[in-house]
């Protein structure tokens, strides 16, 4: 079983698991062994574990015998990493995820050999930033009561300084909004009275959208008999150059904020790719006017009652109490659906 510094070292670069690169950014990321430069949008590879640990690493203050046999391991794992980037090309997940933190703590265990449990200490809090400290112990797991701290509500949910609260009631009645879908078609919400509806909203930068991704998914396979989803892709929460947020540039995410419609259609194509997203999608309009419609900017859902009123809203959507409120709504009598 993976420890926690194996499994926390790939969090810090990942959420919700590792997505599937686009072929030509799998090459850049994961066969290049100690270059961690990442494009736009790429997922982390071994090549990006590495240069984590070498950076950490370079901070201390090491003699140079301990300089010599770390680097050595790190010029040993720069062709394990050209070896395992062949086995995680078409890996799902969880798979990828889980390699990876085998890779990761493989690594860590053999630095653990030649530094003392001070230094290592050091090297774990550079290595986790906001994901909590632990205590002492050289194989990543720590003493007692030296269990990884969640992250605090501002490390796990950046905010933008424009977060939206306002939009309607539950109980009132759906906005007169309509929206266009990747495929070209309208959608227009109030058309599905007599249905429920879940509506989630979200961008790439947006950190909490993208750990929320497969857990959607999974709450779409399990409701869809009973409920139609959509996801209306939104402005960048924290575009690149401008809310540039800590646990993006930590999983290489970068992603500038749209200027035209089809820029916006592009970025949106992209996180399906990405994020594996099988949920039909649309995008907001360049004056933001569903987000401003129903309040849920940057990550909101609104479950949408057969009556054709507001079920529950969500101003960050939550897939797990997301679920009672599809189910209330769903049984609810077609004149109250809250």
């Amino acid at each position: 079983m993976l420890n926690r510094l194996g499994r926390g070292l790939v969090a810090a670069m990942t959420l919700a698991g590792l997505a599937a690169m686009p072929p030509a950014a799998r090459a850049d990321a994961t066969t290049q062994p100690g270059n961690a430069s990442l494009s736009p949008g790429m997922r982390p590879g071994p090549a990006f574990v590495i240069q984590r640990l070498k950076n950490a690493v370079s901070q201390l203050n090491l003699s140079d015998d301990e300089k010599t046999k770390v680097d050595g391991f790190f010029d040993s794992a720069n062709q394990q990493g050209l070896d395992l980037s062949q086995t995680l090309a078409n890996a799902q997940p969880s798979e990828r995820y889980q390699k990876l933190a085998a890779f990761a703590q493989q690594l860590h265990q053999q630095i653990a050999q030649v530094l003392s449990d001070e230094q290592m200490k050091t090297l774990d809090e550079k290595l986790r930033p906001g994901l909590g400290q632990r205590s002492g112990g050289r194989n990543g797991v720590g003493g007692a009561g030296g269990a990884v701290k969640p992250p605090t509500e501002s490390e796990s949910s950046p905010k933008p300084a424009d977060l939206q609260t306002s939009g309607p009631d539950v109980g009132s009645p759906v906005p007169e909004v309509r929206m266009i879908e990747l495929n070209g078609h309208a959608f227009i919400p109030s058309k599905y009275k007599g249905h429920v509806l879940v509506l989630e909203f979200g961008s790439m930068s947006c950190p909490v959208f993208r750990q929320h991704a497969q857990e959607m998914e999974a709450l779409k396979t399990a409701e869809g008999p009973r409920a139609f989803f959509m996801i209306v892709y939104t402005r960048e929460a924290f575009p690149a150059g401008d809310k540039d947020v800590q646990r993006n540039k930590d999983e290489g995410i970068s992603v500038l904020q749209a200027t035209t419609l089809d820029e916006r259609k592009a970025e949106a194509q992209e996180a399906q790719r990405e994020l594996r997203i099988t949920i039909p999608m649309a995008v907001d309009s360049m004056d933001d006017a569903v987000c401003n419609a129903y309040g849920t900017f940057p990550n909101g859902a609104i479950v949408i009652g057969k009556d054709g009123t507001i079920a529950a809203r969500q101003q960050w959507t939550n897939p797990d109490t997301l679920r009672v409120a599809i189910d209330q709504a769903y049984a609810a009598p077609a004149g109250e659906s809250h």
